[in-house]
């Protein structure tokens, strides 16, 4: 995939009213932070940001990890996640993950 592709998946992903996650993976240092936030800061002076949450997968090694970083990340929000962070307490410790932007 290019990174036109890239970009316009991304821009695509952004516009959606649908809870999605996406991933932009590539080998480290391949710029990919740098990448996801010059999009970020582009659509958001587009207006096309809405709520969402970045995780970074570097240095987690289980499934348990990531749900647990996806929920710090929600955690420390507000506005909007307030329901679902009600309901995620409720549920950490579980297998279920909640995800809505």
């Amino acid at each position: 995939m290019s990174l036109k592709d890239v970009r316009t998946a991304v821009e695509r992903f952004l516009k959606s009213d649908s809870p999605q996650a996406i991933s932009i993976s590539g080998k480290w240092g391949s710029g990919k932070t740098y990448f996801w936030n010059q999009v970020i800061k582009s659509a958001s002076q587009q207006g096309l940001v809405k709520k969402y949450s970045y995780v970074s997968l570097f240095g987690t090694n289980n499934l348990a990890e990531l749900k647990s970083a996806i929920f710090d990340c929600i955690r420390q929000g507000c506005g909007r996640w307030g329901k679902l962070l009600d309901v995620g307490r409720k549920c950490q410790g579980s297998d279920a993950v909640f995800l809505h932007r």
